[in-house]
């Protein structure tokens, strides 16, 4: 259901079939109803898909443990594999239940058209593979909501927060408690508001960057900090961009470096978000629902399926990736093919193509997905204002 968003729970079932509907029962076979599978799934519960999302997404982890699938390196002898972590909304059917358990965001009074959830992917940026999502309801503060998941994201999977990593953020996320945890765990660079103040307490460094003390609550906890600015099409951004980091090694980590770096979380949080969303029914602006269950306990089991069923086209894209050949032509000629090379949505559809006909095996299914390209790294700019 959640790869197929143009069918019914019935149509969904039938393409599960396969090459089965073909077999000639002893009794005839007839696809259950509709009210059948709403009962099955209610029967079921949330908790066997939350389990099934929890060991895809450690068996994601484990796969980018034992293969460097970095498509950005940070770090010249200690390098780190950066992450990206971002806030999303996801809509769920108006009704009573839903509203109460997950409520609304937009005008303080929960009145939007529909009740939403707030989700928080935890990706790898370099292959968009999604490692965990922790979410909650999305009434109440937007900030405060995200930070709440990414603390409960610290303790759910203290795996993903480790020495070898680097999580990119933000601006909603700082806070000298959670920053101060993040620092004795894992590596972080954040985006800062200009609302926050920075007691520095170094002079410039030769990088450019500087030490600075977070303070707040009577916490302090001492942080890097790079500004600079940005030009497009020849143009200044009207904004500094100024970062937080616990790593404070200029020449393994030189500010330059860190803001090249900070350019992956829209690669790894806003691009996966919408590869992810591509495949939700009536996805868009106004548009309407985009799950579809009725009741909390179904939308936690979408949401689980949703997990994992993405993280495992993921998986796909990057079986695929390995087996591909380099491309013959344009600026990646010759070189190895990256999992961000080849389309996911294609992949989707190859998938689904391959469950519904029942005969494609995994070699058939990897070498069609790879012979779907696309180009990135192509500097597009669209105006924000759009």
């Amino acid at each position: 259901m959640t790869l197929i968003p143009g069918t019914t729970p019935r149509g969904a079932l039938i393409a599960l079939a396969g090459d089965l509907a073909l077999v000639p029962w002893a009794r005839p076979r007839a696809p259950a109803s509709e009210r059948a599978i709403g009962d099955w799934r209610n029967a079921l519960g949330p908790e066997p898909l939350e389990e099934l999302a929890a060991v895809v997404h450690r068996a994601a982890h484990d796969e980018h443990q034992a293969r460097d699938w970095r498509a950005v390196i940070i770090g010249k002898t200690r390098p780190l594999k950066p992450g990206a972590i971002d806030g999303t909304l996801i809509r769920v059917p108006d009704t009573p239940a839903n509203r109460a358990e997950f409520g609304s965001v937009g005008t303080g009074d929960d009145s939007s058209p529909y009740p939403q959830v707030r989700a928080l992917p935890l990706t790898d940026a370099s292959t968009r593979g999604l490692l965990g999502m922790p979410y909650g309801p999305s009434s109440g503060d937007k900030p405060a909501g995200e930070q709440s998941l990414l603390d409960a994201a610290m303790t759910r999977f203290p795996h993903l927060f480790a020495k070898d990593r680097i999580w990119i953020m933000d601006r909603n996320f700082p806070g000298v408690a959670r920053v101060a945890a993040l620092t004795l765990a894992t590596h972080f660079l954040i985006r800062l508001k200009s609302d926050i103040t920075l007691g520095r307490v170094s002079p410039v460094l030769r990088d450019g960057s500087y030490l600075a003390d977070l303070k707040a609550d009577g916490m302090s906890v001492r942080v890097r900090v790079t500004e600079y600015w940005a030009e497009v099409e020849g143009q200044d951004v009207p904004e500094m961009f100024c970062l937080i980091t616990d790593l404070t090694d200029i020449r393994e980590y030189p500010a330059l470096d860190l803001a090249g770096l900070y350019h992956w979380r829209w690669d790894g949080s806003e691009t996966a978000l919408r590869e992810a969303k591509d495949s939700l029914r009536g996805s868009g602006p106004g548009t309407g629902p985009m799950l579809r269950s009725g009741t909390p306990g179904l939308t936690r089991q979408e949401l689980a399926a949703r997990a994992a069923s993405t993280e495992m086209t993921r998986g796909a894209i990057r079986r695929a990736a390995l087996a591909a050949a380099p491309a013959r032509r344009g600026r990646r000629a010759g070189q190895p093919v990256r999992p961000r090379d080849l389309s996911h949505r294609a992949d989707r559809r190859t998938i689904i193509r391959a469950i519904q006909a029942g005969q494609a095996g995994l070699e058939a299914v990897t070498s069609e997905i790879a012979k779907h390209r696309v180009i990135t790294d192509r500097d597009r700019h669209r105006p924000r204002k759009i």
